[in-house]
């Protein structure tokens, strides 16, 4: 495969380590600028730009035509993105997290909302940490943490330090408390799960439109045991 990067900060440089030098044919970043005839020739165009820098790359991306996996966070995409990709047959994959781990908590949290009619007194609460540099507040995912409940949840927010990533959901009455907890240790579990992604796009040549990561991992959960392996662990990953 030949992979084009764009977005070497804190989180995208860990795509050029992750991968052979020989399957990345740029790295690109605000001080230089993609190039059209680059993007054209990958496989895969893997995207960490958040915000309105994200928005302003999709003309140039949709130009390129080829597929796409955006880990970038405080996106307001278009609402006619998954139209004029359904129409090219070019498939997007987006998502907030790219952390297995957090997928898994979104699953767990989903699967929680749908049971709360049996809990009617529980409150529902989320507190997210991230390093103090962190633009977006509340975080992505604690935004699509929330986005499960029929109530939204409160949010508390906290910036400090280079905190990687914490998430906490709570679920609490006044006689008990019931709380999922994820944690990231280590920046380079975003950079993985962004290339397990690419690799899904190459082998579901089916996929078009924009596809939410976590639907790509629901799909995993759903297959019976015996033909589940761990997205890092497929012999064919790069990353094996």
């Amino acid at each position: 495969m030949k992979f084009v990067l764009i977005g070497t900060g804190k989180t995208g440089k860990h795509v050029t380590e992750l991968l052979p030098p020989e399957e990345v044919l740029a790295a690109y970043n605000s001080k230089n600028p993609p190039q059209l005839d680059v993007l054209k020739k990958a496989d895969v165009i893997i995207v960490f730009v958040g915000g309105a820098a994200m928005v302003s790359l999709i003309p140039l991306l949709l130009e390129a035509g080829r597929p796409v996996v955006s880990g970038g966070t405080a996106v307001e995409w278009p609402q006619d993105l998954d139209k004029n990709l359904q129409k090219r047959g070019i498939p997007w994959i987006v998502g907030t997290n790219f952390s297995i781990g957090c997928n898994l908590l979104f699953h767990l949290a989903q699967n929680l909302a749908s049971a709360l009619h049996a809990w009617p007194e529980a409150k529902v609460s989320i507190q997210e940490t991230h390093h103090q540099n962190k633009k977006d507040t509340p975080s992505g995912t604690a935004k699509q943490l929330a986005s499960f409940f029929q109530t939204a949840p409160k949010i508390l927010s906290k910036r400090e330090g280079d905190a990687l990533g914490e998430h906490t959901l709570s679920v609490t009455t006044p006689q008990e408390a019931l709380h999922l907890q994820h944690n990231v240790y280590d920046r380079s579990i975003y950079a993985k799960g962004a290339i397990w992604a690419a690799q899904e796009l190459i082998w579901q040549p089916h996929l078009k439109g924009v596809i939410a990561f976590n639907t790509i991992v629901k799909k995993l959960l759903q297959e019976t045991p015996e033909h589940v392996a761990h997205p890092l662990d497929c012999p064919h990953h790069p990353l094996s």
